[in-house]
């Protein structure tokens, strides 16, 4: 019953995402919205006050955080060794790699750890200061491969990755939680409630953002690359964060925090990337329905072994 009340609150309200956009309930433009409110209010809300009111955990942080990064480099490694054996196109190389290393980690992932650990403040911070320093990793590295894919690297994609980094709203929180709770700010009852508020809102708006994303996605022509892509983002990334966990010693909080948030599916901010960059957006969409769908099973048997 743990599985299934951890998993099902989740792509339940996926599911209803991606059924109300198919029924036009909502528009592309609303979905679009939608996520825009999340990225940029209420997730940096939910994370600010997450930490804020945050225990002291030490180097568990570390721990989880390099999990993530070793099953995330692994993911790279045999995501470019994988796009020689099955032929990926050379225009397409950066798009299969980031499909295989970008997890959804605020809209799913954080999801599911908080239901999976509900009540455990441990748990929650280790996730939030695992997730923030890794959404602008993310972006960067995306942007390398896809640019390096179309030989177009340059000043402009340095600045690019820059200003991603200093103006990105997830890590902007967390560093504001973490000197407010340095200094013991306290925070005034009408502005607590206020981001208590906007943080509520978070869960349900992100997975609804998701689901609504996945329709029109096509999968058509794009079955071997990304299948392949989702083979290695659900398989190779989190055995490889299993690894690293056993090798570094991580506790139990740290090493299932980090597995969960390396099972997640394809972002779908992948999706938009690749568009913008000139990447291959039928490959892009195709990973992320794929892996949608399937990472209920790795997750499945994570949330199992809790």
């Amino acid at each position: 019953m743990h599985v299934l009340n951890t998993l099902a609150p989740v792509f339940v309200v996926i599911a209803l995402g991606a059924m109300l956009r198919r029924m036009r309930f909502v528009s592309a433009g609303v979905v679009r919205g939608l996520n825009k409110v999340v990225y940029w209010v209420a997730l940096p809300a939910l994370l600010f006050s997450k930490i804020v009111e945050a225990p002291q955990i030490g180097p568990a942080a570390g721990k989880t955080f390099a999990v993530v990064l070793a099953g995330t480099l692994a993911a790279i490694v045999v995501g470019y060794a994988m796009a020689v054996v099955i032929r990926v196109p050379g225009r397409s190389v950066g798009t299969f790699v980031q499909a295989v290393f970008r997890g959804n980690l605020a809209y799913v992932g954080l999801p599911v750890i908080l239901h999976a650990f509900a009540g455990d403040q441990h748990a929650e911070t280790l996730a939030v200061l695992t997730l923030a320093p890794l959404v602008p990793i993310y972006n960067v590295v995306a942007v390398v491969a896809l640019l390096a894919s179309r030989h177009k690297l340059g000043r402009a994609a340095v600045r690019r990755m820059l200003f991603q980094i200093v103006t990105n709203p997830l890590l902007i929180a967390c560093i504001a939680g973490l000197a407010a709770g340095a200094v013991q700010l306290r925070i005034p009852v009408a502005a607590g409630r206020t981001l208590n508020v906007l943080a509520d809102m978070t869960l349900p708006a992100a997975l609804l953002a998701v689901g609504g994303a996945l329709v029109g996605a096509r999968i058509r022509g794009r079955i071997l690359y990304s299948a392949s892509a989702s083979a290695i983002k659900l398989a190779v990334a989190p055995a490889a964060g299993l690894l690293t966990a056993y090798a570094l010693g991580a506790g139990h909080r740290e090493m299932f925090v980090g597995l969960i948030l390396l099972a997640c599916p394809t972002a779908v901010a992948s999706h938009v990337l690749a568009d913008q960059l000139g990447g291959d957006g039928d490959l892009s969409a195709a990973t992320i329905a794929i892996t949608t769908v399937l990472s209920i099973l790795p997750l499945t048997v994570i949330v199992a072994v809790l």
